[in-house]
């Protein structure tokens, strides 16, 4: 596969996913965005190949963020700013067309796709965020070869972020292993 290809399939996601979550979301901007591509890639193992570091608001790759300002650029979707603070992510006047740029791309990972968009699509980006991050965090603990603890899990994240209550860092964390998304003993 070229990286042209590559590139198509990143972009064909991007504006799927605008065009499917501009009614359902909450509000799909770019801290969504990161979170959903984090979840496609970690979760429903959407092989879209980029690199997650954690950051302020959770798991965070620069390259997507390029991606987007690509996207943009290409019309595939438009940016709103929504003040005070924010931004908007809407199908752009190219939607559908770059959207057919990567049609095998998208058509091989549709169940994935609405699955992801279904289980996650109508969440907040502070929803998302908390998610995202417990899911980095036991992947994480995973990669080195270890067993998550559940607790260990919680007070990682409530160390990480302050702004989340214990009881719903550990709801959201139940609700990720009653998904099977996450092992934590």
């Amino acid at each position: 596969m070229t990286t042209t290809e590559v590139s198509w399939q990143k972009q064909a996601l991007i504006a799927k996913l605008a065009m499917d979550l501009e009614s359902t979301s909450r509000q799909f901007g770019k801290v969504a965005l990161q979170k959903m591509m984090f979840l496609l890639q970690e979760l429903f193992a959407v092989p879209v190949g980029y690199d997650f570091e954690l950051y302020h608001v959770g798991p965070f790759s620069r390259d997507l963020q390029a991606d987007l300002d690509y996207a943009h650029f290409l019309q595939a979707v438009s940016i709103v700013e929504t003040p005070p603070y924010g931004f908007r992510i809407l199908p752009g006047a190219q939607s559908e067309t770059i959207a057919s740029r990567g049609h095998a791309f998208l058509a091989r990972h549709t169940r994935s796709i609405e699955g992801a968009e279904q289980e996650f699509g109508s969440m907040s980006a502070r929803e998302l965020e908390l998610r995202a991050t417990l899911v980095y965090v036991a992947k994480w603990h995973q990669k080195r070869a270890e067993a998550p603890k559940r607790d260990q899990v919680v007070e990682e994240v409530a160390a990480l972020k302050s702004k989340y209550a214990r009881q719903e860092i550990e709801e959201a964390l139940d609700e990720l292993r009653r998904a099977q998304h996450i092992e934590v003993t």
